[in-house]
């Protein structure tokens, strides 16, 4: 294989001394080398990928130019010799052009446009790139030490990154001592070997290069595949050294030796990064750590390893300014891929000037300056290593001494097939060898090979090139090379693997290709002007230069055939030949291309070159005449090795002919190269014939096209021929598969493949013929036994058959597979990643699997196994995993320096807290959702009436509000009066309704960040149902409901932006701030916080809007930010938090003079920071406030909503803590030792954040001892207001946990008469035991009334049976809680069945003229009742959560809408005479007492009256006028207040805005514990004054998801509605521990029940293709649904539709009605036309056409083949048809008659 002329030896291979010079073309002088030189102004990249840009340096090395497309993009110029430039890919991956100068490097990042600049430990003399970076060669001087010399080879893999070492044995010093490097190894290019040069001993040392950063790049020392990219060229003169003095130095100072020898030690490891916006200043930053200069000024101290300058400051900078100083800079703002050069005046990066060291003296003060900003690395791993493999001493004439000789040698690397190998060339001396060696993994990937250089000598080799390389092939001069290139990097194209490209001095016209490891070597190439257009820039080129030199022409040379069928018949060469014949057929066909004009069709002119060699050797072989070879071919140097007997071609040729007829075969089969079907039966029908084969051959290739004279050709005899002929008639694809099919005439037919031939595995079939094997491969699958339809994909996805191979097939084929498909088609209904959908026409399919594969890599998952699994099914293979780079150093000092995101960051929660939170909701949603869409999916889902934009305009405060007027009186005054009352309830409702607008207007919005939010004003107008108008002034309310009105409509307001917005930022937040922050900007702020946007919040904002101490303002920011940062444990915000809270400061402080609503948003906002992070410093601390009191006004009092706030903060800290029950806690003592020495709490808070040491559940104790606290005597700290925070906080710390034990501590028994204990307490307790019991929660009746005597509600209405409308109401709300967003009617109906029982009762008053109805007994028996319903409406609407549902909305809209107690006129009866509100009488509701007699005082005395009549004549006269007027006002705003108007209405708006939550989208989502926990916060059953913790009734936007199931045509994308679905989803586990499931028949648009329970959802529409999600722990929904939860299904057209109700007829016949309106002024015929053409049958009319153009007489066997497939089709209706088709077309005269 290899042209050996020398001794092998494992450690050097000499080369003779007394070289013959007149051999090599030597001259005997030194002759002048032309110049510029075009390889040392062309700079190729590290990697081939980067091909595509080019680097060009000026013959002065002063300036680099980086060109694409023959355009300048950069332009540097420099006032000192440029060592090296080039593009460079380091680790990270991203282009970058590093220039590098004497002392440093400038390095540009052409993707993201930043700088950077880096300062050498010493003067670099050279550099050199491998596939990570550069390798810089320390400059050579006579005053390095042994030391100096580890460290003369240095890496830079990455701007910022520590330098890393080349290492090399511990016995190379003295070869490093005198060695230059003349080429290093690059992976990237096939590379593994580097080449020094030892100047003492004029040897060549080859050392094996390994990367070993472990890098994507490198091999990690394994020994790499073969790649045709695999050519690296290295000439030494790449690398441009600075100018030396006389006496070898370079202008340097050199300090003393003893000094210089220990600032090597420091410098050799230490180098200096700083990032530059322009380079104008660069010199002095980048050179401050370069020369002597900077050594012979800085004394070093030494301590230990480490030197210091023992004067140096180290300047204290802020982390973010630190960070700011690496990172580089974007220069001028603009991508460097831009068309423009930076170069001339107008940008910093022109005229750029780097000074050398000794050049820096006058800029010493700006280096002094900069000193600060000196970042020093320590070199902290080895790079490269190289070991020694062997060396090559070279002749003792040709020495590279000095610079200019040592230029002259050129070292190119090669890679053959297994082979790598190294050319060297004297370019003076016309020297040349080859070093080879055989790459056998065994050897190459030992242990010994890579640590010491062990390999035996038989892999080694070396030689020289060809003499006649030398030789002029006219004249057999002696010649003079010019220049080597490895092809692939001259040529472009890598085609010609371990191929040189040799010019010529006396030749500058032409170029030869010589492969010196096979010794076979081209014709002169001529060389033809560039086609390239001149460059479009203002000025010349670098490049410009050289446009003339033959190396630049070379990169438009084309030596390789251009069209896809030659490629593929050199394909079938290179498998059949070996790789010596094979270049010798590429030169030769190379020779008679450059031969021949260019014009005419390239494929025909290429082929019938090929042709031409084949035919040429078949004549020769079967004469043995020369002159029957193509005059041409006969000086071909290329040609005449296959002329000889050594060859075999007599056994190659017969090969070659077959390997084109499997290419043919293969051919055949793609209908759309009829050409190159055409041109290979021709030729091969005349082959065949010259070889002798059997006659079948010859007919076999006959066509329609074949003319007489073909038909005539000479067969020759067989036995005459030497020529083996292998079968009897040709193989053919057509016949083989013909014979598989049912209707089969002839025997089953195998067909031999092209792996048969050449007797190799099945990968050479892919190769060449993979149509034939997949065919054949399908066929033979389709006709099995065990074959069903389904199982066609599966097939045609294993083998890789695409849709638009299947149409390029012949009809034969085509039809089979298209029918099959078909049938598929209409029955398939699941989307799988594995295989390919795009078969089918199910649009629908396709995109269904477009989530799981933007979710999974594909394949998805593993294919189903077992009995289930499709045989036929291609075999899973593992993902492979993309290719990933190392981390850089700015990303690992970003995770050093950066704020860790368990302590810092917004969004992210500690491992611990994310026991219960799905995976799925820490990654935000990446695509917006679109308000348009939202909008237009609100009109599909309440498209039946108008209820929906009737609740939108129920709780919009921006409009007039309509209400339902009742009243008995019929005088004007009286009619006046009572309207006026009724304004004072309609401001309630409109205080509230901010709190039902946020929830049906979610997440609407998404503003830009230049948009000016509007914040429309609250109109107050009140339209009464006679058309009067009212306005409520701000007299009808208090001050504190007015407050509360602006805040609950500045929440709504922040809910209205949708949580995925990303433009919402502390600066658009400060845009639309008012100029005088209210407590509608605090509701904003708690808004926006809610959904996320205060994360980021400024540090200035936040005090900005604290300090005012606005009330509401800080209680919206607090929650605010703490609900955007929740389970953050920021350190900062807990901070601010411990201000407002009295438990987190120290002993004698706690006199805050904040108000107690400010420090119950504060409590529950820590709860949020820290939540599940169960610190037990912090809940030990509040645990003291549940019973400790509060100062209010100088009085210390026991308020119970701070410590409900106390409580909701100690179980968010917990929450969950119940799963670890019986911890650790540590002690009271032990917590308070701090606090009692007055330290502040949050000192200490940083260290001791993450304790969660429970003592002896000392926490647990103490609630449940708070609960039970049952004395006759009441405690001074009241006990009693401590029990609903203790109740909560329990809850939350067993949330779902089932703990029997600790639920039934909390909840009691009503009979037991021991306890006594307040009558609401028990909602409280029996609501959180069945939070805690979470699966004993059912929906029965049975269930609600459990326990409840029926007696006791059949009784009178007294305060004795409010335990048990309590209890219940306790029960209502676990069931909404339980069953919210299910939207099951049976929970709804007996919710209903509940709340029109206790309807009639809301807010209801018996006279007071009756001492019954006038008893306060009776009044709490009322509100208890109340209370009870609210929690029925709160919980049934949570149940029908977005549904709208009718039922439970007529109740909310009743209690809404209309005003009920002592002031409505409902239980009065109307006058007998006409009032002014009769119209209004059919909307009255009249109750029956309870006493069975109707209330029939008609002249009961007026409300106002009544209050009149309290004040005796004394008291009025005293009053005044005035007086008594204000009095009245009085009495009923606390007769208002006294039946809890507020609670109501907080009720009814939250009710309707649960059912259009989202707009009928979104639903609430209690899979997680943290969700439960905020529902619970948002639905607190306080309906009572003061109605405490309104701000938490937003709290369930941290529980809701999108979850409306919208069906789309996949077509149009349009919404279809009224679409039904079966969705399956898992609802428990039964007694044995399986799993439950239920099914649920929905019509979209929908609401999906829970996502993480959803198993399969179907759809269940006969007009449209079926479909099937199926989901399990693989493939989640909520994955599926990650990016909207809408499904796309496909319409079945009229032929495959059938009618099976009558609603589908009537579907269709208003689609058609709407399809024919929107046709326009088509007409009938224009339409009717359009469909015929489209009815008709495309095969048959291929097949018409195929029989009328070709004579059947003149049939190809192949042809024939392919009809008879096409006829005995079984899966087509259409079979008879073809075959009469055929028998006219073979019959003309039988079929005309």
């Amino acid at each position: 294989m290899l042209h050996n002329n020398s001794d092998i030896l494992t450690d050097e291979l000499d080369v003779p001394d007394n070289l013959d010079s007149s051999v090599y073309g030597m001259p005997t002088q030194e002759s002048d080398t032309p110049t510029p030189d075009y390889q040392r102004c062309y700079k190729m990249p590290n990697n081939p990928a980067l091909i595509e840009e080019e680097v060009w340096v000026s013959p002065d090395l002063r300036r680099v130019e980086l060109v694409r497309r023959n355009k300048l993009i950069r332009a540097h110029t420099f006032q000192e010799p440029v060592v090296y430039a080039g593009l460079v890919q380091f680790n990270k991956g991203e282009r970058n052009l590093v220039i590098v100068l004497q002392d440093a490097a400038q390095i540009f990042n052409l993707v993201t446009g930043e700088q950077s600049s880096v300062s050498f430990p010493f003067p670099i003399s050279a550099a050199f790139s491998y596939s990570n970076g550069i390798v810089l060669e320390r400059q050579q001087n006579i005053m390095l030490t042994k030391e100096d010399y580890e460290y003369k080879y240095i890496t830079l893999t990455d701007p910022i990154a520590p330098f890393g070492l080349v290492s090399f044995p511990n016995n190379q010093e003295e070869i490093l001592r005198n060695c230059r490097m003349v080429s290093i190894a690059n992976s990237a290019y096939g590379n593994n070997f580097s080449v020094l040069y030892d100047n003492a001993t004029n040897k060549l040392h080859v050392y094996y290069t390994r990367v070993l950063d472990g890098s994507s790049s490198s091999n990690g020392g394994a020994i790499p595949k073969p790649t045709d990219a695999s050519l690296n060229r290295a000439k030494s003169n790449n690398q441009f050294a600075p100018q030396t003095h006389a006496n070898g130095t370079t202008g340097l100072d050199h300090p003393s030796k003893s000094n210089n020898r220990a600032l090597r030690r420091v410098l050799s490891s230490k180098r200096r990064i700083s990032s530059t916006s322009s380079l104008t200043n660069s010199a002095t930053t980048m050179s401050s750590l370069s020369g002597g200069n900077f050594q012979a000024n800085i004394n070093l101290t030494s301590t230990g390893d480490q030197y210091l300058a023992p004067n140096s400051i180290v300047p204290k900078r802020d982390i973010s300014s630190t960070m700011n100083r690496i990172y580089s800079n974007n220069i001028n703002g603009n991508d460097s891929n831009g068309a423009g050069a930076f170069e001339g005046d107008a940008t910093p990066l022109k005229n750029t000037t780097l000074l050398s060291s000794h050049q820096l003296e006058d800029n010493a003060a700006l280096s002094r300056n900069n000193a600060e900003d000196q970042l020093f690395h320590t070199i902290l791993s080895k790079d490269l290593s190289l070991v020694k493999i062997s060396a090559i001493t070279l002749p003792g004439n040709v020495r590279f001494d000095t610079d200019d000789r040592f230029h002259k040698l050129c070292s190119v690397a090669l890679n053959f097939e297994n082979y790598q190998a190294i050319a060297f060339f004297d370019l003076e001396f016309n020297f040349s060898n080859i070093w080879a060696i055989r790459m056998e993994p065994s050897v190459i990937n030992s242990t010994p090979f890579k640590l010491y250089g062990n390999i035996p000598e038989e892999l080694l080799s070396l030689s020289i090139f060809n003499e006649d390389l030398f030789l002029s092939p006219d004249s057999s001069e002696p010649r003079k090379l010019k220049d080597i290139m490895p092809s692939n990097i001259a040529l472009n194209t890598t085609e010609f693997p371990g191929t040189l490209l040799l010019t010529y001095e006396d030749d500058e016209h032409s170029f030869v290709l010589y492969n010196p490891l096979i010794d076979i070597f081209s014709m002169p190439i001529p060389l033809q002007p560039t086609q390239e257009n001149e460059s479009e820039n203002s000025h010349q080129l670098i490049k410009d230069i050289f446009r003339s030199s033959p190396s630049s022409q070379l990169q438009y040379k084309k030596l390789y055939p251009t069209t896809s069928f030659l490629k593929h018949c050199f394909d079938v060469l290179k498998e059949i030949v070996p790789s010596t014949v094979f270049f010798c057929f590429l030169f030769s066909w190379q020779h008679l291309i450059c031969q021949e004009p260019t014009t005419g069709n390239n494929m025909e002119r290429e082929f019938e070159a090929l042709t031409s060699i084949v035919s040429s050797l078949l004549k020769f072989y079967e004469t043995d005449n020369e002159q029957d070879i193509d005059t041409l071919l006969l000086s071909d140097v290329a040609f005449l090795p296959l002329t000889q007997p050594e060859s075999d071609m007599i056994t190659i040729l017969p090969k070659i002919i077959m390997g084109f007829h499997f290419l043919r075969e293969e051919i055949f089969l793609n209908v759309l190269k009829s050409k190159e079907l055409q041109l290979m039966d021709e030729y091969l029908r005349k082959a065949v014939a010259l070889m002798g084969w059997p006659a079948e051959w010859i007919t076999y290739y006959a066509s329609a096209t074949t003319t007489e004279t073909d038909n005539k050709i000479e067969v020759k005899n067989q036995d005459e021929s030497v020529f083996a002929h292998p079968l009897d008639e040709p193989p053919s694809i057509m016949k083989s598969l013909y014979s598989i099919t049912g209707g089969s005439q002839i025997p089953l037919t195998p067909f031999i493949s092209f792996s048969a031939l050449v007797d190799s595995s099945t990968d050479s079939d892919f190769r060449i013929s993979p149509r034939c094997f997949k065919t054949i491969r399908l066929y033979e699958l389709i006709r099995s036994p065990d074959f069903a339809n389904d199982y066609l994909l599966d097939i045609l996805s294993g083998l890789e058959i695409s849709v638009n191979e299947i149409d390029t097939y012949p009809i034969g084929v085509m039809k089979p597979i298209k029918d099959i498909l078909r049938i598929v088609e209409s029955t398939i209904s699941k989307p799988d990643p594995v295989i390919n959908m795009s078969l089918i026409n199910r649009p629908d399919l396709i995109k269904g699997v477009q989530p799981i594969l933007m979710n999974h890599d594909v394949p998805g998952s593993m294919p189903p196994q077992g009995k289930n699994a499709n045989p036929f099914a291609p075999p899973y293979e593992p993902n492979v995993s993309e290719k990933k780079y190392p981390k850089s150093v700015i990303d690992v000092m970003l995770d050093v320096i950066m704020p860790t995101e368990s302590e810092h960051h917004p969004k992210t929660a500690d491992m611990e807290s994310m026991v219960d939170k799905p995976a799925w909701s820490l990654v935000k949603q990446s695509k917006k959702v679109n308000e348009v869409e939202l909008k237009e999916n609100s009109d599909l889902i309440f498209s039946t009436d108008q209820r929906f934009k009737d609740a939108v305009n129920m709780l919009n405060n921006t409009i007039p509000q309509k209400i339902h007027f009742l009243t008995t009186s019929t005088e004007y005054t009286k009619i006046l009066t009572k309207k006026k009352i009724y304004l004072k309830i309609i401001a309630l409702r409109l205080a509230t309704s901010g709190i039902g607008n946020g929830a049906i207007m979610y997440g609407v919005h998404s503003p830009l960040s230049t948009q000016k939010w509007e914040n429309p004003d609250i109109c107050t107008t009140i339209i009464f149902p006679n058309g009067s108008r009212l306005k409520i002034t701000p007299d009808e309310v208090t001050e504190s409901v007015q407050e509360w009105t602006h805040f609950h409509t500045g929440v709504s307001s922040g809910l209205k932006i949708s949580p995925n917005s990303s433009d919402i930022t502390g600066g658009w937040i400060e845009y639309n701030r008012p100029p005088k922050l209210d407590a509608r900007f605090g509701g904003f702020l708690l808004g926006l916080g809610l959904n996320g946007h205060l994360a980021n919040l400024e540090e200035w904002h936040i005090y900005n809007y604290l300090s005012p101490k606005i009330t509401f303002v800080s209680i919206g920011l607090l929650l605010g930010l703490c609900a955007s940062n929740r389970k953050s444990k920021d350190y900062k915000l807990i901070k601010v938090l411990s201000v407002h809270i009295v438990a987190l400061l120290p002993i004698g402080s706690n006199d805050l003079n904040i108000n107690v609503e400010v420090q119950i948003a504060g409590l529950v906002g820590l709860g949020l920071v820290l939540q599940g992070s169960q610190n037990s410093r912090i809940s030990m601390a509040l645990l003291r406030e549940m019973k400790s009191l509060i100062k209010i006004q100088d009085e210390y009092k026991a308020v119970e909503t701070y410590r409900i706030g106390v409580g909701i903060s100690i179980g968010l800290i917990n929450l969950g803590y119940g799963d670890s029950y019986n911890g650790s806690r540590i002690s009271d003592d032990e917590l308070s030792s701090d606090t009692k020495k007055g330290k502040p709490f949050y000192d200490e808070f940083k260290e001791k954040l993450n304790e969660n040491n429970y003592g002896e559940d000392k926490l647990i104790d103490e609630l449940l001892s708070i609960i039970n606290e049952n004395s006759e005597k009441e405690m001074s700290w009241i006990a009693e207001d401590s029990q609903i925070g203790c109740i909560i906080c329990l809850a939350f710390l067993f949330l779902k946990t089932n703990n029997q034990k600790i639920a039934s501590s909390i909840n009691i028994n009503r009979i037991n008469d021991s306890i006594i204990i307040r009558p609401d307490l028990y909602m409280y307790r029996e609501w959180m035991y069945y939070m805690i019991m979470w699966d004993s929660i059912d929906y029965s009746l049975e269930f609600i009334l459990r326990g409840i005597n029926p007696d006791d509600l059949k009784g009178n209405v007294d305060s004795g049976n409010l335990p048990v409308y309590y209890s219940i109401a306790g029960r209502v709300l676990a069931i909404g809680m339980r069953y919210a967003s299910s939207n099951r009617l049976k929970v709804r109906n007996n919710l209903l069945t509940l709340i029109d029982t206790f309807l009639p009762f809301y807010q209801y008053t018996k006279s007071v003229t009756e001492t019954f109805g006038g008893s306060a007994d009776f009044k709490l028996a009322i509100k208890g009742i109340n209370v009870l319903l609210n929690t029925l409406l709160v919980s049934s609407s949570m149940v029908m959560c977005a549904s709208g549902d009718i039922e439970v909305l007529r109740r909310v809209r009743y209690l809404h809408e209309v005003v009920t107690g002592r002031f409505s006129d409902m239980y009065k009866p109307m006058p007998t005479t006409t009032s002014a509100n009769a119209s209004m009488e059919d909307a009255t509701m009249s109750v029956t007492d309870l006493d069975g007699q109707a209330n029939a005082n008609a002249n009961q005395q007026s409300t106002s009256n009544e209050f009149e009549n309290e004040l005796d004549n004394d008291d009025a006269e005293a009053l005044g006028e005035e007086g008594v007027e204000e009095h009245m006002k009085n009495r009923i705003r606390e007769e208002i207040e006294n039946e809890n108007h507020y609670g109501k209405y907080m009720t009814t708006n939250m009710a309707l805005g649960f059912l259009f939550l989202g707009s009928g989208q979104y639903a609430l989502r209690t899979s997680s514990l943290e969700d439960v926990a905020y529902i619970i916060l948002a639905i607190l059953p306080l309906y009572m004054e003061p109605y405490p913790f309104q701000e938490l009734k937003h709290f369930w936007s941290l529980s809701v998801e999108s979850r409306c199931l919208v069906i789309k045509d996949s077509i149009t994308e349009k919404p279809i509605n009224g679409v039904f679905v079966e969705v399956t989803s898992e609802t428990g586990l039964t007694s044995a521990g399986d799993i439950m499931h239920e099914t649920q028949t929905l019509k979209t648009p929908c609401l999906l029940p829970d996502l993480r329970a959803i198993v399969q959802i179907k759809t269940k529409m006969d007009r449209f293709y079926p479909l099937e999600l199926n989901f399990d722990t693989e493939r989640t929904a909520v994955d599926y649904f990650k990016n909207g939860t809408f499904v796309y299904i496909l319409r079945k057209t009229e032929e495959e539709h059938v009618y099976r109700s009558v609603e589908d007829v009537q579907t269709a016949l208003s689609e058609k009605m709407e399809q024919y309106n929107s046709t326009g002024k088509t007409s009938i015929s224009e339409r009717s036309t359009s469909q015929d053409v489209l009815h008709k049958d495309p095969v048959m009319m291929e097949l018409k056409s195929k029989l009328a153009e070709v004579k059947t007489s003149t049939f190809t066997q192949s042809d024939n083949y392919n009809i008879e497939l096409l006829c005995s089709d079984e899966y087509s209706g259409h079979v008879a048809d073809y075959n009469i088709e055929t028998w006219r077309a073979k019959h003309p005269s039988d079929s005309n008659q």
